[in-house]
């Protein structure tokens, strides 16, 4: 065990995880995370030159990754993730799942395919990548972890022109609890970890310096997240510190909401 998990309290070591939406933002920060907690990666994102800088940075700390481009909204493309993971590294013992897009629109103008988009990717996609890892970890049976960045602060706050991603996320949290209690005979812990405004790539291009000068101020903490605070509290998830918890969420936003 490193220096860093002793004073973590986190390792990972010998543990093979897939991480979707790895080529940025927190999907990246999780994956570059498990790998330096000794854990090894299968990386998924449409995105296949992020991908591969992911994958760079994870083998420049000595760690194991391999890269398999995936839209999650495919089902086909879900099972083959799934079973590429397995057979690369032999087992499987959880999943990441960060994939996301971000969109604003008044609620008023938002087409049905705005909305479908939305709840394919963040929902859908979702329940595709778990149900596919659950049922390679059901036939291990040797339990495992799964954790869905499910339930943004926007599920609970309902912000402005985001109508079609705020019910995507509270689907997601419902979707958490029921596969938690159907997979918990099998040891296998199911829970998501709840965002507020991170800040990344994609957030950073949907809202101005002012936007996200104003949730600072309306952050009890004073500043927004990092992709690596939000990665902190995965790795929480995925290691044996969490053990006695499933279809639970943990709410990473600095008091932006105390549910």
């Amino acid at each position: 065990m490193s220096e860093q998990d002793a004073g973590s309290g986190v390792s990972l070591a010998g543990r093979c995880f897939i991480v979707t939406g790895a080529a940025n933002g927190i999907g990246r920060a999780c994956a570059i995370e498990a790998a330096r907690h000794g854990a090894t990666v299968t990386l998924a994102d449409r995105d296949e030159a992020g991908l591969a800088a992911t994958a760079a940075e994870i083998e420049s700390m000595s760690a194991e990754a391999c890269t398999v481009v995936t839209d999650v909204t495919e089902e086909s493309q879900c099972a083959r993730l799934a079973t590429a993971a397995c057979e690369r590294f032999g087992r499987l013992d959880g999943a990441v799942l960060a994939a996301g897009i971000a969109r604003q629109v008044p609620f008023l103008e938002m087409s049905r395919e705005q909305w479908e988009q939305m709840l394919e990717v963040h929902l859908t996609g979702g329940f595709l990548c778990l149900r596919e890892t659950a049922r390679i970890l059901v036939r291990q049976r040797q339990g495992g972890s799964l954790v869905y960045i499910a339930s943004s602060v926007a599920a609970g706050l309902g912000p402005l022109r985001q109508a079609h991603y705020v019910a995507a996320k509270a689907g997601a949290l419902g979707l958490v609890r029921a596969v938690a209690r159907e997979l918990g005979p099998y040891a296998i812990r199911v829970n998501a970890v709840a965002p507020g405004f991170t800040r990344t790539d994609l957030n950073t291009g949907l809202f101005s310096d002012e936007d996200v000068r104003q949730r600072e101020a309306n952050t009890p903490l004073g500043r927004v997240a990092e992709a690596g605070d939000v990665a902190d509290a995965v790795m929480f998830l995925l290691g044996d510190s969490s053990g006695f918890m499933t279809g639970q969420t943990l709410h990473v936003n600095g008091g932006t909401h105390m549910p």
